[in-house]
């Protein structure tokens, strides 16, 4: 192994774990009542985590756009699953998302971006990866008590995101077209 691949191995090690680490933190302390705490803590991680980027290799400034982006998707689709009945989170306000789903997507967004943005394009596979990765994601946070499923919860998460997430790509590609980058 190169020092390189070596490089790269840690690379994508080190947002794995922060990422984790955020989901982690998150859906326990929603579970244990906290509502704006596991917020807090994701945002202080997803810094320390960017710091770290930075150092390694300098993040194009177009990350704040695609954060904006899954952020407000997030909130908007996870707001009117919960709204519906479908899903019902610890700690929401208002009957919308509750705090912690959005560090949660805070520290996805980042890791995505920091780690996976050469597969930004590829849509469909994105999506097959969505009809996966975001059922087991909830339905585990579900599990471990951070929120719970209505009738049909599951099936309109992964009906959801499995749109939502390449849409959410291809909004940050199609405005990133008209913008030079280095990502």
């Amino acid at each position: 192994m190169t020092n390189t691949s070596i490089g790269s191995v840690r690379h994508y090690c080190i947002h794995f774990l922060a990422y984790q680490l955020v989901w982690l933190q998150a859906i326990f302390l929603a579970a244990s009542g906290y509502r704006w705490l596991p917020l807090l803590i994701a945002i202080v991680i997803v810094n320390i985590q960017l710091a770290w980027q930075q150092k390694i290799d300098p993040v194009s400034p177009t990350i704040f756009r695609f954060v904006f982006l899954f952020l407000a998707g997030g909130f908007v689709g996870d707001s009117i699953l919960q709204l519906l009945g479908f899903i019902r989170f610890n700690g929401s306000l208002w009957g919308l998302t509750a705090p912690f789903v959005l560090g949660i997507w805070l520290g996805f967004a980042v890791t995505f971006f920091c780690t996976l943005m050469k597969w930004r394009k590829r849509y469909f596979l994105l999506a097959i990866l969505s009809l996966i990765g975001f059922p087991l994601a909830y339905g585990a946070g579900v599990a471990l008590g951070a929120a719970t499923f209505g009738p049909w919860g599951l099936l309109a998460v992964t009906g959801l995101w499995t749109a939502l997430f390449p849409t959410i790509l291809w909004l940050y590609n199609t405005g990133s077209e008209h913008v030079r980058t280095s990502d």
